[in-house]
């Protein structure tokens, strides 16, 4: 672990400590005795919240490396959860895409986990490239498509200047030991005029709210967290031209509902197979139900332009 004594995107001084939690993550891939703290501090400058302590490099590509090795469905592209996720990249991401950069070109994922969305892009047309920090999500990926994912970290990969016409960030800046450094570089790799689209987790959320340190998103591996307001900020402190900042898609209830059930059945086969006992293996319907509850609190908070997920699509500037 490591502590984090100034604000990682503006240098300023004394964060706040905001609430501190038992990490449910950590707990729940089994990686260790004894209870990881979340500690959230918020920066009385920029406004980014941040975890301090954290874990290192090393202790994250362990967690990240345990993450997919529990979770066998991402590794098939015929899975539910791996045509789940084309889905929701076909209904919005891509559709944003075409029309922020209607010429095709060259295009970059940074973390890029098992390469769904360069897997789309190549069909479209793209030429695609990934990078992703964990070995276990590439050994799917390079299934998807080849040679075009590197292993390692975004900043210390080799690619040219200016060469990028979109890079693509999902689900990646609140991972990051270095987002704002991150984003420079993207911005370096991207040609002038190229465009740079991702998401985050939004910390004004109206569950996020609702919830307090109880949020779904505050998690050991999410480094930092993010609103609408902080977010522009740190696109436009590394040099972006800010296009959009907006609530990402809605899935429907059916989808929503789906979900729960596959994620209960998991939960259960797991359960047997540990020799869980019956008692908490009664528990888990109850969970399923409050899991249910909180993603209908998000569904209604996405209606209302406060959900759980922002969108965000910046520019070089010429």
């Amino acid at each position: 672990m490591e502590w984090v004594e100034r604000c990682p995107i503006c240098g300023a001084s004394d964060p706040h400590l905001i609430f501190q939690v038992e990490d449910r993550l950590y707990k729940e891939l089994n990686l260790g005795k004894g209870e990881v703290v979340n500690r959230v501090h918020q920066c009385p400058e920029c406004g980014v919240g941040f975890l301090s302590p954290r874990f290192d490099q090393g202790e994250l590509l362990t967690l990240y490396d345990a993450w997919y090795e529990s979770h066998p469905e991402m590794k098939s592209l015929n899975s539910s959860f791996s045509q789940r996720k084309i889905r929701a990249f076909r209904r919005y991401h891509m559709r944003k895409l075409r029309r922020l950069s209607p010429r095709k070109g060259r295009v970059l994922d940074v973390g890029c986990g098992g390469g769904l969305f360069l897997y789309l892009c190549q069909r479209e047309g793209w030429e695609v490239h990934g990078v992703e920090l964990s070995r276990k999500a590439v050994e799917f990926a390079v299934q998807l498509l080849g040679d075009k994912v590197k292993v390692g970290i975004f900043r210390e990969t080799e690619y040219p200047v200016l060469y990028f016409d979109v890079i693509s960030m999902f689900d990646y800046i609140e991972h990051t030991r270095t987002p704002l450094e991150d984003l420079i570089h993207a911005r370096e790799l991207l040609k002038r005029g190229g465009i740079l689209i991702g998401t985050t987790p939004n910390w004004r959320s109206l569950q996020a709210r609702w919830m307090g340190k109880e949020w779904v998103g505050i998690i050991s591996d999410h480094l930092f967290y993010y609103t609408p307001q902080s977010l522009r900020g740190v696109l436009r402190r590394a040099g972006f031209e800010v296009l959009e900042i907006e609530g990402a898609p809605l899935p429907s209830l059916k989808e929503i509902l789906s979900t729960k059930v596959e994620v209960l059945k998991r939960r259960l086969q797991k359960g047997r197979g540990r020799g869980v006992g019956s008692s908490s293996a009664a528990a888990r319907p109850a969970l399923f139900v409050y899991g249910f509850l909180m993603e209908l609190l998000d569904y209604f908070g996405t209606l209302m332009g406060q959900g759980n997920i922002l969108w965000f699509a910046a520019r070089r500037p010429v």
